[in-house]
């Protein structure tokens, strides 16, 4: 098959000169050859050529030799073990029938994107916000306002909260003290909190907001709703996953056990390599026992445990009422303790061996994070970064709110003779495809960060659980972050 793929977004990558002529890989952009991306997930697929006569004129693609994949090539979304069997193609609709954005969707920025090269391999800039982040390109190549009409609401919400940062902290002396580890929990007090939340509230409203912009679900702390109407505004792609889609982070995620996962064409390439889970398929027929570490430490667990049914990260039930209510669908995992320090432990929670759940799970969307050579790249970029924070999120995977019905897929005990089971209602260590969801929330919190900064010059690095920012110049927009 031979075909060029044209960027259908409604704001075209441009060329920066007419020297560079064509694109002829899609190497340069998205990495189509190790994606194996399918037709279905590129913005479009036309068979006439389009000149590429210089700056300001649409970009199209023309891999060599035609998409390394495309209608028949053996699909990632065939359910486990079927890959090679059934030839699918990603649907062009969402699991609510809405067009589902495509590759190129978004606030891409002007040209290709930045490249990185790592152990003499190049491939292109990741900042672990998606394929869609403005932060894949150089500051001065991204889009912003006033010139991007979109992004106007963005850009006046950061005006709004740099006046407030102004006129109640002192931005340059919080950054040092957050740099030299002196704050273990937020900064700001609630009152300078909730000013920032009524600013960016009227900032949404006066930009013909929808949704009820109050309204924090139950399950997780954000203001998810709140978070959309800015998206959306802002012109990203992914703004659906967030509140109104009938699987949202404010209605619960599916993780995958006998469940097509969403593909998120705009935001992650296709996954192609998957783990072999041969054998681990289905569920042992008694529940499984802890391993030493967790069962060394059972009355320890037991009250952290506590402390997150107390957070609603985690109901307790006796064991036949749990029985009665998921029926085969509870699958109790054997559980690891890694110590933290100060009497604190990481839970490890494995969804692999016995329990039938992630060897029934297939992951679609490929999960990328940053490497060395990107932040060598950014710090490149920069010239001379005059600040570097890097933060992490605390309890990252455990603020992903997942469905009810699949809340006895994600069970444990503290004790193999416990007559009481503890389930799982968010994401958790362990689980094949939490990873994935988080990285989409975060991605969308990221990216909603870069559409205040505009081209301001900074770049944010997103390592799963950590934040990395790198700016040049004056350091107050650090405290987006």
């Amino acid at each position: 098959m031979c075909a060029k793929v044209a960027l259908v977004s409604a704001q075209q990558p441009r060329l920066h000169s007419p020297a560079v002529g064509t694109w002829t890989s899609v190497q340069e952009a998205v990495d189509c050859d190790e994606s194996q991306m399918s037709a279905a997930d590129s913005c479009s697929v036309s068979a006439t050529p389009c000149a590429v006569s210089g700056q300001g004129d649409p970009v199209e693609w023309a891999p060599a030799g035609g998409l390394p994949g495309g209608v028949g090539h053996p699909s990632a979304d065939a359910p486990p073990g079927q890959a090679d069997k059934n030839e699918e193609v990603s649907s062009d609709e969402d699991e609510d029938g809405i067009a589902k954005p495509r590759l190129g969707s978004g606030n891409w920025g002007s040209g290709p994107p930045l490249s990185s090269s790592l152990m003499g391999k190049t491939r292109p800039f990741v900042d672990g916000a998606g394929l869609c982040s403005p932060g894949r390109w150089c500051p001065s190549d991204r889009r912003a306002a006033p010139q991007e009409a979109q992004l106007c609401m963005a850009d006046q919400c950061f005006k709004n909260l740099q006046k407030l940062l102004r006129e109640r902290i002192d931005a340059r002396k919080l950054l040092y003290e957050l740099a030299c580890g002196k704050h273990q929990s937020c900064p700001f007090d609630e009152k300078l909190l909730e000013d920032a939340v009524q600013a960016i509230k009227k900032s949404l409203i006066s930009n013909s907001a929808m949704l009820d912009l109050g309204h924090v679900p139950s399950g997780q702390p954000f203001r998810l709703a709140l978070i959309e109407e800015f998206l959306r505004i802002s012109g990203d792609p992914d703004y659906r996953a967030f509140y109104s889609a009938s699987s949202s982070f404010a209605k619960g995620v599916s993780i995958g056990v006998d469940q097509r996962l969403p593909r998120t064409p705009a935001v992650f390439r296709r996954k192609v390599k998957h783990r072999d889970y041969s054998g681990e398929q289905e569920p042992d027929e008694e529940p499984r026992s802890n391993y030493p570490s967790a069962e060394a430490t059972g009355e320890v667990l037991e009250k952290q445990f506590q402390e997150e049914e107390e957070r609603g990260a985690m109901v307790k039930l006796a064991w036949d009422e749990a029985v009665a209510r998921y029926g085969s669908r509870l699958r109790v995992a054997s559980l690891g303790a890694l110590p933290k320090g100060e009497g604190v432990y990481r839970v490890i929670h494995d969804g692999t061996h016995g329990t039938g759940v992630n060897g029934r799970i297939r992951v679609r969307d490929q999960l990328e994070c940053p490497t060395a050579g990107d932040l060598r790249q950014a710090v490149k970029e920069l010239e001379h970064p005059t600040f570097v924070l890097a933060t992490d999120v605390s309890r990252a995977h455990r603020l992903v709110k997942v469905k009810e019905d699949e809340w006895g897929l994600q069970a444990c005990k503290t004790s193999r003779n416990a007559k009481h089971v503890w389930l799982n209602t968010v994401g958790t260590f362990g689980i094949a495809s939490i990873a994935v969801h988080w990285s989409r929330l975060l991605g969308g919190l990221q990216r909603a960060v870069y559409y205040m900064l505009g081209s301001k010059a900074l770049f944010i690095l997103a390592y799963v659980m950590t934040y990395c920012g790198l700016h040049l110049g004056e350091m107050q927009p650090m405290l987006s972050l």
